[in-house]
């Protein structure tokens, strides 16, 4: 098993896991009440009346989330696995259906990562990362309503920066500092979806200083700042 070390830092995350609402209600015969849909109830398919709203802010001149590691190995002989992470706003909703989604992210403060690690000698894989993120939403849902996302990050800057001094490494390395002003993910089938990101007087910096000796597997090296990205699948 890999040695995992972490270092992080969130400001705001929320997570949802369900599935279909158990407030749908079904009337078995005429001179009966409602009752709470089941799971073995024709009405437990029906998409939920019920939908998931988030909204999250972080701003302020000491608004600062920051997540640092440094890290010194001497010898590792069952590879290394360390990550510094810093997010401001997080939010995951997974779940079989839900009629809409919303959520609002705004940015305006400070999100820093820093990893820096030295590693003479390591026998097995080693994976660096360090990640800096203003806004995050990501929504796993496999049938939903309407989807609407607006993301906003205004003069402040996530910052990535990794710092690798690397030996001899008997194995694969793969290192990687990236930095996110917005970023929403879509998986799942909706009616309609409507996402807007802005990036105003925002820079991202991303900075990779990596030095090995030698590497018997494949090297991966990457220093990736993004903007905005949007992914929608799966409808």
């Amino acid at each position: 098993m890999k040695k995992q070390i972490l270092g992080a830092a969130c400001a705001f995350s929320l997570t949802v896991v369900g599935g279909y609402a158990s407030a749908q209600t079904t009337t078995t015969d005429p001179n009966a009440t409602t009752t709470s849909c089941r799971p073995t109830d024709p009405c437990y398919d029906v998409l939920p009346t019920k939908g998931i709203s988030n909204a999250q802010t972080w701003n302020g001149a000491n608004a600062v989330v920051s997540g640092a590691l440094n890290l010194t190995v001497d010898h590792a002989l069952s590879g290394v696995d360390a990550a510094a992470t810093a997010v401001a706003n997080n939010f995951q909703a997974t779940g079989r259906a839900a009629s809409g989604v919303t959520s609002n992210q705004t940015f305006e403060g400070e999100a820093y990562a820093t990893l820096n690690a030295k590693l003479p000698d390591v026998t097995g894989d080693v994976s660096l990362k360090s990640t800096a993120m203003a806004n995050n939403t990501s929504l796993t849902i496999d049938k939903m309503g309407a989807a609407v996302i607006n993301q906003t990050v205004s003069n402040r800057d996530p910052s990535a920066t990794l710092n690798a001094k690397l030996g001899n490494v008997d194995g694969a390395v793969d290192v990687a500092a990236t930095a996110v002003n917005n970023n929403a993910s879509i998986n799942g089938d909706f009616t309609t979806a409507a996402l807007s990101q802005v990036s105003h007087a925002a820079p991202v910096s991303a900075v990779a200083n990596v030095n090995v000796n030698t590497v018997t597997g494949a090297l991966t090296a990457a220093a990736s700042a993004i903007g905005n990205t949007v992914s929608v699948k799966g409808f």
